[in-house]
């Protein structure tokens, strides 16, 4: 017997064609047989990151609606947490979902895709659509976990009032519902205590939730920076988080080490008397009796006749904590007061410059006596006559002549008309004088060889206004020469 006959069957009985669909339809149930078979088939929970959501989209999510995708629309929500991670208006969701999966090569799939962490997803529910993250897959539990993760922060509290300063106490807790403990304040000391309230650096251990390696303590995300409120039992805590460590018992504890540097203070406009009563050694102490201020060096110009303007070295004892350096409570930065007691005296000045004690220090100005000569145009007649050589201006705390007028030329103001014809002509005005002056000067001479008179930079070209007992002038720098 031939394999086909003359009519095309197999055998003489079969029909070719229709073997081979026979064979085709067979091949396909086979393979989805095994595809679809129990063993292949389950349900699995997944987890998706949705990312800066509105507060609304927020708090639709809700535990037993459905979410769907074109591939999958039967995706039971069966767990929702939202986080605040601050962002005005915006929140972190976390959605759990229940969906049947099958197995193909050993990947699991849900409807014709891979199911993978870190791919995203498209979804919707009857009240919005969405993008997520997918980061976790689990065979059980319809609950997202929470690792737990204990931590000790510190926190900067600024402007408490004194009487909750008072409240504040190491030992005080938060408790959840169930009375767990899940903060405890371990350390509190004073930074700075004002008109306005205290400054008070807090160490609390508290217990976190860790999600996809970040931090959050009831639903707020907890970074450096970030705002955290504690509630204990008699007041709230809130404060800025400057430091976030290991929780253990060597943490608990606010770490004070003491801290040598070098402020330059500035005190501008100090009565003559208070300003000799500065001298270089003198100390300030703390109630113990030990020394945490010392006068290095002084510098002394000209202000007034009643006043000086001061800058002072010294040498202080600072506490360096989380955050910075501190003198008596206060923090040591550029631009803050610092305030130097000793026994004779209270100086209060803005901190200019820090060095460390190390420093190789840069020479303060030096004062020289330099002759100036300046013309002043217009000037009234009455003004011209009042002025007078001699000392003007004298410093009595150093016995030094701080301006003096050596000489004085006047001459008549000339001014420009017109005459009716045209002509332009020159001529004297009938009352205003120029008046030259030939001065000389107590200058602050800086490193970069600048100088300076009661602060004002002098420079040929540049103003000077002279002020005397009657009357005051202001007039060009036509020349600056040495004494």
């Amino acid at each position: 017997m031939t394999l086909l006959d003359p009519q095309g069957r197999l055998f003489g009985k079969y029909n070719l064609v229709d073997v081979l669909v026979v064979l085709v339809i067979l091949t396909i149930l086979l393979f989805a047989g095994t595809r679809f078979a129990p063993g292949n088939q389950k349900h699995l929970y997944v987890t998706v990151w949705v990312k800066d959501v509105t507060v609304w989209f927020a708090s639709g999510v809700e535990v037993g609606d459905y979410a769907g995708s074109k591939n999958n629309p039967s995706l039971l929500i069966t767990d929702v947490k939202v986080f605040d991670v601050g962002k005005s208006g915006k929140r972190d969701v976390q959605i759990k979902f229940k969906t049947a999966v099958h197995n193909l090569e050993g990947q699991w799939y849900y409807g014709e895709e891979k199911l993978t962490i870190g791919n995203k997803v498209e979804l919707d529910t009857f009240k919005m659509s969405f993008e997520g993250k997918i980061t976790g897959v689990d065979e059980e539990g319809e609950i997202i976990p929470e690792v737990a993760a204990k931590r000790v922060i510190t926190m900067e509290v600024n402007n408490v009032p004194d009487w909750q300063y008072e409240t504040f106490r190491i030992g005080l807790t938060e408790n959840d519902s169930k009375g767990n403990v899940v903060a405890e304040i371990t350390d509190i000391k004073p930074v700075k205590i004002n008109n306005n309230g205290a400054d008070i650096m807090v160490k609390v251990q508290i217990n976190l939730a860790e999600i996809n390696d970040e931090l959050y303590f009831k639903t707020k995300q907890v970074l450096l920076g970030s705002r955290v409120t504690v509630k204990t039992l008699p007041t709230e805590l809130r404060g800025t988080v400057i430091d976030i460590e290991e929780a253990n018992e060597a943490n608990k504890k606010i770490i004070v080490r003491e801290v040598e540097k070098i402020v330059e203070i500035n005190a501008d406009s100090v009565p003559v008397d208070l300003a000799a009563s500065i001298s270089v050694g003198d100390r300030e102490f703390d109630s113990e009796g030990n020394p945490i201020a010392e006068v290095l060096e002084t510098y002394s110009s000209f202000s007034t006749y009643t006043e000086r303007n001061l800058v002072v070295r010294i040498r202080i004892v600072g506490e360096l904590i989380k955050g910075g350096i501190f003198f008596k409570g206060n923090k040591i930065a550029r631009e803050s007061e610092l305030t130097f007691n000793s026994k004779d005296t209270l100086l209060s000045g803005a901190i200019s410059k820090i060095y460390d004690v190390s420093a190789s220090l840069p020479t303060f100005e030096t004062e020289v006596l330099e002759i100036i000569e300046i013309e002043a145009t217009g000037i009234e007649s009455f003004i011209s006559d009042a002025i007078q050589t001699g000392i003007i201006e004298s410093d009595p705390l150093n016995d030094k002549s701080v301006l003096e007028i050596l000489s004085k030329g006047t001459k008549a103001h000339s001014i420009t008309i017109i005459t009716d014809d045209g002509q332009i002509l020159k001529q004297s005005h009938p009352t205003l004088k120029d008046v030259s002056l030939r001065l000389r000067l107590l200058l602050a001479k800086s490193k970069d060889g600048e100088l300076f008179f009661k602060g004002k930079s002098i420079k040929v070209g540049g103003k000077i206004t002279i002020e005397m007992p009657n009357v005051d002038i202001t007039g060009a720098i036509t020349t600056i020469q040495e004494s």
